[in-house]
């Protein structure tokens, strides 16, 4: 059977009501995975300290000074502030380039000599809009049915 019977293409005849229910039940499944994640990524805060530095911090209030209190989280907004702060300039630097090193064009010389195709057949592909390769066994090019663009 033919994959494109399978799947279907046209979600808008979908009922809305079948989709709403579909999109809930997908919901519930991802709350479900997160939740199996959670005993690992607790273990893992629990092995890197965090609860330690909570319990230290937060919640022994005789053993912290108001200072630490507003520090933390004035440490997390600064680095969270630098690191946009050099994306946006990363952003502006590199903005209008598809590279940050420009790459040299490869001329139909090189490309069809890489193909191992002819050089006429190499200059019939690059001026086709539509082509139709024909290949040998040994996967080189060997003629093309093409339309001018």
């Amino acid at each position: 059977m033919n994959a494109d019977k399978i799947i279907i293409n046209c979600p808008e005849r979908v009922a809305r009501r079948q989709r709403t229910l579909f999109g809930l039940l997908t919901l519930l499944v991802w709350i479900g995975y997160a939740y199996l994640w959670l005993p690992l990524i607790t273990l893992l805060l629990w092995l890197l300290g965090f609860r330690t530095a909570h319990v230290q911090l937060y919640l022994k209030s005789h053993d912290a000074q108001p200072f630490f209190l507003l520090v933390i989280p004035l440490i997390v907004l600064a680095a969270a502030l630098l690191q946009i702060g050099w994306a946006e300039y990363n952003r502006r630097r590199f903005q209008g380039r598809e590279r940050r090193n420009p790459v040299a064009d490869v001329g139909l010389a090189e490309v069809s000599v890489d193909m191992g195709a002819t050089l006429g057949l190499t200059r019939q592909l690059q001026e086709a809009r539509v082509a139709t390769l024909h290949m040998s066994e040994d996967a080189r090019p060997l003629s093309t049915n093409t339309r001018q663009a």
